[in-house]
């Protein structure tokens, strides 16, 4: 297990955080008529949105979140997460972008 600071999935862990938030975003923004609030939680989006996720995403997007906070306050916290489920979660990450997609 190595810290996400020190491995170079870090950005792509941010930067796919970052895609489903801004995905979910304009959800939101369909949905509610107006701009969405200033939150990178994806659950919160998810609820905003009006969106009927499985509970297989949810749980997904529960765990992804705390990926940004290792980003964007690296005082936070740090994640320890193997290569395996590194590459785990990316895939899940693409998955769920898809069915976003699919939801247009």
């Amino acid at each position: 297990m190595t810290s996400m600071r020190k491995n170079a999935s870090a950005k792509r862990f941010f930067f796919a955080h970052l895609a489903i938030e801004k995905m979910l975003k304009a959800f939101v923004t369909r949905s509610i008529h107006r701009v969405p609030p200033k939150t990178h939680n994806l659950i919160r989006l998810i609820e905003l949105a009006s969106l009927k996720c499985t509970i297989a995403q949810q749980d997904f997007l529960s765990r992804f979140n705390a990926y940004q906070i290792d980003m964007r306050y690296p005082d936070e916290m740090s994640i320890l997460i193997s290569s395996e489920k590194a590459q785990t979660d990316l895939n899940k990450a693409k998955e769920f972008m898809e069915w976003l997609i699919n939801q247009l």
